[in-house]
């Protein structure tokens, strides 16, 4: 009777501290919970402390993540599901397989721990993101193993595995293998023949593609503007049209081009016009979407994380903010110095910032710091100078 009026304890416990682990609270908040839940004894308890790693995930705490993993003598599966999660989003795949396999074979587990259908994807995500195509067939396999690989979002995440990692033979295999296909799967395929400029491929499948998205025709459209097909990619967005999808920002973008170079004026200035009257020049939601597709294409491009960081503090999603610096210190990204282009003698010269090697630099800089004390000294003496005795002097 006392154990079972101590489970009930702890059950009470849990529900009064679930209701204050919302998804978005901060992080300082998250500690004081932490520690009142020290001080209830439910440091222990997997419910709760699976609740505050996917609120860590969610503010890029991942540090503090893993301190909460590490202090639990034995987590469950959703905890482990959390923490294999949690490192894929902060793109540490090495450390997601070493939890896959701390989960597989823990020895102070008392039941044992099977994957179930939310540990795959994630899991497969870090394969690709290691491009380690070994590791993913092992993976393959024991999802298979499991009974798991029936499920459209496992198979989906098979699929991006293998195009990430060039194997596109394995991926048509598997595309063709699969019970359902979503329009996840048809896209994928079509974007993984794009990158690789087998437009022919992607336009077969494409037009094998039953229920078409605007990320279907805008892929089509990006992909013939990129190779310089302008006169198809504004065949298809015509025909997108025609279908009765209307174009997005995404769309319009990547049409533009191919009016520029075409020289298609008035195409161009119905997109202005479509674009005013819809408010999407405007629409920083659109311009985040837009952008997290561009990182999906140029993952290594330093500049679209640090415009879309630009786009997250114009929306005042700080977290967004945070998560796109962190990612750029864990890659080891450099963004591009800026720079200034002047014509000397009819010769262009460029200045990036903090270039020093230019043959008269130390004497610019020189110049721009007396110019500095200058303005400096000209302000200081407008302050001190009496304000009857100011209007004497001018």
């Amino acid at each position: 009777m006392a154990e079972k009026m101590g489970v009930l304890t702890i059950r009470g416990l849990e529900d009064m501290f679930a209701p204050l682990l919302k998804k978005w609270i901060g992080m300082v908040r998250l500690k004081k919970i932490h520690a009142q839940m020290v001080k209830f004894s439910l440091s222990q308890s997997s419910f709760l402390i699976t609740k505050m790693v996917d609120i860590c995930d969610q503010n890029g705490e991942i540090e503090y993540a893993t301190l909460l993993f590490n202090q639990m003598v034995e987590p469950n599966g959703f905890l482990y599901n959390a923490m294999i999660r949690a490192y894929t989003h902060s793109h540490l795949y090495t450390t997601t397989i070493f939890v896959y396999k701390q989960m597989l074979g823990n020895p102070q587990a008392k039941d044992t721990i099977f994957p179930d259908k939310f540990t795959y994807p994630f899991l497969i995500k870090s394969c690709g993101g290691l491009v380690c195509l070994d590791l993913g067939n092992q993976v393959h396999g024991h999802a298979c193993k499991f009974g798991l690989k029936s499920n459209t979002i496992t198979e989906n995440s098979l699929l991006d595995m293998y195009i990430r990692c060039d194997h596109l033979s394995d991926a048509h295999k598997l595309f063709d293998e699969m019970s359902e296909r979503d329009v996840i799967s048809w896209n994928s395929l079509i974007t993984a023949h794009i990158k690789l400029g087998q437009l022919r491929s992607a336009r077969a499948i494409f037009e094998e593609m039953p229920d078409k998205t605007i990320v279907s025709w805008t892929a089509m459209i990006s992909g013939y503007t990129r190779i310089g097909c302008n006169a198809e990619a504004l065949d298809v967005f015509r025909r997108m049209q025609m279908e009765g999808l209307k174009p997005d920002w995404i769309s319009l973008i990547a049409v533009l081009p191919a009016c520029a170079q075409l020289g298609a004026l008035e195409l161009g200035k119905w997109i202005h016009f479509y674009a005013e009257k819809n408010g999407t020049h405007c629409n920083l939601e659109i311009a985040v979407v837009a952008m997290e597709r561009l990182l999906e294409f140029e993952p290594d491009d330093t500049g679209n994380y640090v415009l879309l960081s630009n786009i997250y503090a114009n929306l005042g999603r700080w977290d967004g903010v945070s998560r796109m610096r962190k990612l750029i210190r864990s890659k080891s990204m450099k963004k591009t110095p800026g720079c200034s282009l002047i014509e000397i003698n009819n010769v262009a010269v460029e200045f990036l910032s903090g270039d020093d090697s230019k043959p008269y630099s130390q004497d610019i800089y020189w110049t721009l710091e007396l110019l500095a004390l200058h303005q400096r000294k000209s302000c200081n003496l407008i302050e001190i100078v009496p304000e009857d005795e100011s209007e004497n002097m001018l």
